[in-house]
C-alpha cells in the first residue's frame, strides 16, 4: 500500500518534470552584433549637437552567462553622424562598453528582460570642422558610466534577437584641437537604441 501510494505521488512530479522546457539560454559564451540609431547632447558643442544631433551605426558584443541571471559583457559600438549641415569632412563617434547584465525571468520562458549598468570609454572625433575662421580636428574622449535595458527572444536556442536602450549618465570629457589639449571638460551624453542578432556558443557547441 505504502509503495502504491509512494509511485502515486512521485508520477506528477516527474511528469511535471518532463514537461519543463528550457526555451531560453544566458549560461555560458554570448556573441552579439547590432545595429544602432544614436542621439547626443552637449552644451558645449552647441553647433554640433544642434545641426547633428543623430547618427546610425552598429556594433559587435561578448558576453559570458556565468549563470541564467549574471552576465558580464564587454562591447564596441561605432557611429557616424551626418555632415550635411555643419561644416566638417566627417563626424564619428565609438563606444567601448563593460559592464554587468542581469537578465530576469528564468529558462522556461523564450522572452528575457534585462537590466545592464557599467562604464563606457567615449571618443568622438570631427575631422575638419569649422571653428571661428579655421577648420580644425576635434577630437573628444573619456570614460563615464552607463546603464540600459531591453528585451531578449529567444526563437530556437541558441538563436535570440534583442532590442536595447542604453544612455551614458556622466558628462565631462577630455578634448583635442589639432592634437592639443585643451583646458575646458566638455560635457557629452549619449543614447543608442540598438536592435540585432545574439549566438549563445556555448549551447551551438553542445548541440552538434
Amino acid at each position: 500500500m505504502k509503495k502504491t501510494l509512494l509511485i502515486a505521488f512521485l508520477f506528477p512530479i516527474c511528469t511535471l518534470k518532463a514537461q519543463i522546457k528550457e526555451r531560453s539560454a544566458i549560461s555560458g559564451f554570448n556573441i552579439a552584433a547590432d545595429v544602432h540609431v544614436l542621439g547626443w547632447a552637449s552644451t558645449y558643442f552647441q553647433y554640433l549637437d544642434k545641426n547633428s544631433p543623430t547618427g546610425f551605426g552598429g556594433g559587435f558584443r561578448i558576453g559570458y552567462g556565468i549563470n541564467e541571471m549574471f552576465e558580464p559583457y564587454a562591447e564596441f559600438n561605432a557611429t557616424s553622424l551626418s555632415t550635411a549641415d555643419i561644416d566638417a569632412q566627417s563626424f564619428t563617434m565609438t563606444h567601448f562598453d563593460a559592464g554587468l547584465r542581469i537578465n530576469l525571468a528564468g529558462n522556461v520562458h523564450p522572452v528575457r528582460p534585462f537590466i545592464e549598468g557599467g562604464y563606457t570609454y567615449l571618443r568622438g572625433s570631427a575631422k575638419q570642422v569649422i571653428n571661428g575662421n579655421d577648420h580644425v580636428d576635434l577630437v573628444f574622449y573619456g570614460g563615464k558610466p552607463h546603464v540600459g535595458g531591453g528585451l531578449r527572444y529567444f526563437f530556437k536556442i541558441p538563436m535570440s534577437v534583442f532590442a536595447r536602450g542604453i544612455f551614458t549618465v556622466g558628462k565631462k570629457s577630455n578634448a583635442t584641437l589639432d592634437g592639443t589639449e585643451i583646458s575646458d571638460k566638455p560635457d557629452v551624453t549619449t543614447f543608442r537604441i540598438s536592435a540585432g542578432f545574439n549566438l549563445n556558443l556555448t549551447k551551438l557547441s553542445k548541440s552538434k
